[in-house]
């Protein structure tokens, strides 16, 4: 999921003019043209990028990605991509792209205005030679990005290629990507005319909560009438989906889709709306799409410290209290010890000194909570807390060197790093359709900021994301839920479930609650993934190397629905790996300057290898 800061409240006339930037017009008849594999160049989380200066399609620069971080955070993923680059996509799959017009308006599709989605395919090429021969017939997989707001360059883009490669040997396979409709290239819902998002501009491509978005939004109500905000929504999004399912797929073929996270509530909605359309349906990381909110059963984003939290907790009596080094850190009971510091240190009479260094206690929260996201991250929550209940002048010092540690903090503190590797490039994602299908559909209205600030302080992983989106939430346009807003899931479709259970973005809750509710002739699994965090189908390390099990399962299941042994129990799963509390050599000495997490000191002689 995706989440920028909002501090100030915007005039809801100012806010229902900027979903007008969504409607340009583009082209009738939309060609294929050859296009790049991937839009970043060595994106910083994986090793699927553009060479620099290199004009070939799906080039991979292994030593850039690897210096941005994926052999220091996702090791694992190396050999994969090592594989991906050794076979030369560009000379196994044609990558094609495509400006798809899809109505504005589902409901009025003649008289709507269009908008303009980039869709883009990778077919092995002999299949693509074979595109117009009804005799050969392929199964097309669509992949559905993260968010909401995120674009299909974030986030599927460079998985993309790598389920492409894994599906191949199974069948006659061809897999798109599509932007959510609003985000992307085209028809963006964003501030253009106010270059609120240029280089030029006081935050750069961010916009800044107190000084850009006043004037981002009151530019567009100048330029543009009143749009309503429904157009905008994530069964717009499953409209447009199957639009272009349709429209692109050859004789015979079949379907499948695969939703990422806010994907999965994308994929779901699409799953309701046509009952059996899809051979399959791949939910990987599940945002539960319907129940109450208390108790948990309703994924929304008010409560997100809330979730951090309980997933914090679970990883501490759970994951550090069963295992014998950790347990022997702390105890059999952690939280109970964790209680009893961030009593001490509220007091203000334990551990002072270092707790300024690391900027506080919010800020000690938001390390927390941000180590809670990335595989390799939660090894370092037990080694944090140790050294802040001991606090000796050998800890002082160990975490005064952590506190500098930003750069490898903030790598930790990913599951798959969505960003692109040039801070300053135009930001694909959409800021404003984020805060409307969120505000709209993923929201409890009666969330107070006060409720919200209430439940950031009780916990002891807060990062407080959303807290001030309580006070814009009255004044947003926000469209009324449809027939099919919290309702289970029912399909005729085979349904595959993935996730976590230390995945805090979408907690198991909410994996469990969503297989629970879901109705489908064709079967519903969930398989849970331990130690695992979001995004499973990377996320889901082996012990020796190889692919993810994740991937592994989801190509099996797409290959072939019906074979379950193939994708339930994979030999993979057999040797998953765990989390080592112990944290990495490599990773210890450059958070705490020494190997030794729990005792070393900032100096002491490092016996890696150079």
């Amino acid at each position: 999921m995706v989440w920028i800061r909002l501090k100030i409240a915007v005039p809801l006339a100012l806010v229902m003019a900027a979903f007008l930037a969504c409607a340009e017009s583009g082209s009738d008849d939309p060609n294929w043209v050859p296009c790049p594999i991937m839009t970043y160049p060595n994106p910083p989380w994986n090793a699927s990028g553009l060479g620099s200066g290199q004009s070939a399609v799906g080039r991979i620069d292994l030593e850039a990605s690897l210096a941005l971080g994926l052999g220091f955070r996702q090791p694992w993923l190396v050999p994969a991509f090592h594989a991906v680059a050794g076979s030369h996509v560009e000379d196994t799959f044609i990558s094609e792209c495509t400006l798809a017009r899809v109505p504005l308006d589902h409901e009025q599709p003649t008289a709507s205005q269009a908008i303009e989605i980039l869709v883009k395919r990778l077919a092995p090429r002999q299949i693509a030679r074979a595109r117009s021969e009804a005799s050969s017939p392929a199964h097309a997989v669509w992949l559905l990005s993260g968010g909401p707001g995120g674009s299909s360059a974030d986030d599927v883009e460079p998985l993309h290629a790598l389920l492409a490669q894994r599906l191949q040997p199974r069948g006659d396979f061809e897999v798109f990507i599509l932007d959510h409709r609003c985000v992307g290239r085209y028809s963006r819902l964003g501030c253009r005319w106010s270059q609120a998002e240029t280089r030029g501009s006081a935050e750069g491509v961010q916009i800044d909560d107190l000084t850009e978005w006043p004037g981002c939004l009151s530019s567009l109500a100048l330029d543009f009438p009143h749009v309503g905000s429904r157009h905008f929504s994530v069964t717009a999004a499953a409209q447009d989906l199957h639009m272009l399912m349709e429209r692109f797929r050859r004789p015979g073929q079949s379907v499948s889709v695969y939703g990422i996270s806010y994907g999965t509530y994308w994929a779901g909605r699409y799953a309701r709306l046509f009952p059996g359309h899809a051979r399959a349906v791949v939910l990987d990381g599940v945002v539960s799409a319907s129940g109450t909110l208390q108790p948990e059963e309703r994924l929304t984003f008010e409560r997100w410290d809330v979730k951090l939290h309980g997933v914090g907790v679970a990883v501490l009596d759970h994951k550090c209290g069963n295992d014998e080094f950790c347990r022997g850190k702390l105890g059999p009971h952690p939280s109970e010890r964790v209680a009893d510091l961030f009593k001490r240190l509220v007091q203000g009479n334990h551990c002072s000194e270092p707790l300024r260094e690391l900027g506080g206690m919010p800020q000690l929260k938001k390390i927390l909570g941000g180590l809670l996201y990335g595989w390799s991250g939660r090894a370092v929550i037990p080694a944090l807390l140790y050294r802040m209940m001991r606090c000796n002048v050998e800890d002082a010092k160990s975490m005064k060197h952590f506190a500098g540690a930003t750069v490898e903090l903030a790598r930790l503190s990913s599951c798959c790093g969505v960003e692109p590797s040039d801070p300053f490039a135009a930001p694909l994602r959409s800021d404003m359709l984020l805060r409307n299908i969120v505000l709209s559909e993923l929201w409890d209205p009666a969330a107070s900021k006060e409720q919200m600030l209430s439940w950031s302080n009780q916990g002891w992983f807060s990062m407080e994301i959303f807290n001030s989106w309580a006070d814009l939430r009255p004044q947003w346009p926000v469209y009324s839920g449809d027939a099919l807003f919290n309702t289970s899931l029912s399909t005729s479709s085979p349904v595959l479930m993935l996730n976590g259970d230390t995945g805090c973005q979408t907690p198991l809750w909410s994996a469990t609650h969503e297989f629970e509710t879901a109705k489908s002739s064709g079967g519903v699994t969930v398989l849970t993934w331990p130690d695992a965090v979001h995004f499973t189908a990377l996320n889901t390390p082996v012990v020796g190397g190889g692919d993810a099990c994740g991937l592994t399962t989801i190509a099996a299941f797409l290959s072939n629905p019906a074979d379950e042994e193939a994708w339930r129990s994979p030999p993979c799963r057999q040797h998953l790996r765990r989390i080592d509390f112990r944290g990495d050599p490599a990773i210890n000495q450059l958070l705490w300057g020494s190997e030794d997490a729990y005792d070393g000191s900032p100096g002491a002689q490092s016996t890696l290898v150079a």
